[in-house]
């Protein structure tokens, strides 16, 4: 439409994908996940057999050139040793 006035956190004009009218953070993969860790939080790590190992959420690794998933950086208090993950494998420990 000529001349229609377009709320900016829309998604962009042409967009193609399942649902348009999301707001333009959601359509680019932003989940708010990284927005509930916080530096020093005890979380879970899903590693490759599906168990679970626990760990400490350092920050969030910075993003590549070549895409990928996002990233994270964790240390295991067992090993001491650090390792960066993906983000979708980090779940929020609960220490109830």
């Amino acid at each position: 439409m000529v001349g229609a006035r377009r709320d900016p956190a829309q998604a962009p004009m042409g967009s193609s994908g399942p649902h348009p009218g999301l707001a333009w953070r959601a359509a680019i993969g932003d989940d708010g996940a990284m927005d509930a860790l916080t530096e020093g939080q005890k979380v879970w790590v899903e590693q490759a057999d599906g168990s679970q190992r626990a760990a400490i959420f350092v920050g969030e690794a910075e993003a590549s050139w070549f895409g990928g998933s996002p990233g994270a950086y964790v240390v295991y208090p067992d090993t001491r040793d650090g390792q960066e993950v993906e983000l979708m494998r980090i779940i929020a420990r609960d220490e109830g």
